[in-house]
């Protein structure tokens, strides 16, 4: 799976990843639309499935935006700072396996902060357009090895597309709905 992860992250276009990106947000939102605030917080227990974790599999929909936003904002300052040649700070050196984590008590408020996120990711990108992002110094992505500025650019996205079924699930369960 990595090696396929890799050349996928690789021979997009940014332009097509921001694209994904912004397509993955309207996703999202639509999502946000079927709940009340209530049932927003409504947690929900999902089978594992791949790219979700064991404890990733008991949360509400707004813990998973909570979740996005949090890997959303690393990216975001991984490419930006990568693309600039900058020593990383700030949310680009988080514990991957700890930092991502939400706190059980948010509400509706992330589905303004999830917005926010891929709004500024989008135009965080867009602003380095005269910047080859394929050829910036590297950070390395816990499972995957070290990741130009162009790839983390594609993994945006990608992780929002890991969440998709679980996110589904978690609305569907909130909602009262099967499948």
């Amino acid at each position: 799976m990595k090696p396929f992860i890799r050349s996928y992250l690789k021979t997009q276009s940014r332009e097509w990843a921001l694209k994904n990106a912004s397509s993955q947000l309207e996703f999202y939102l639509s999502l946000a639309e079927r709940l009340s605030d209530t049932r927003g917080t409504q947690i929900v227990e999902v089978p594992r499935m791949q790219g979700v974790d064991e404890d990733m599999t008991h949360w509400s929909f707004y813990m998973l935006l909570a979740h996005n936003t949090i890997v959303n904002q690393a990216i975001t300052s991984l490419t930006v700072q990568l693309a600039k040649g900058e020593e990383l700070h700030g949310p680009a050196v988080m514990d991957p396996k700890h930092d991502v984590l939400p706190g059980p008590s948010v509400g509706e408020e992330q589905v303004q902060l999830f917005q926010e996120s891929v709004e500024s990711h989008l135009s965080s990108v867009q602003a380095l357009e005269e910047i080859d992002l394929r050829k910036t110094p590297t950070a390395d992505h816990p499972l995957f090895g070290p990741f130009t500025a162009h790839m983390w650019n594609g993994m945006f996205a990608f992780h929002l597309r890991v969440h998709n079924k679980q996110a589904r699930m978690i609305v569907e369960g909130a909602s009262g709905l099967s499948s």
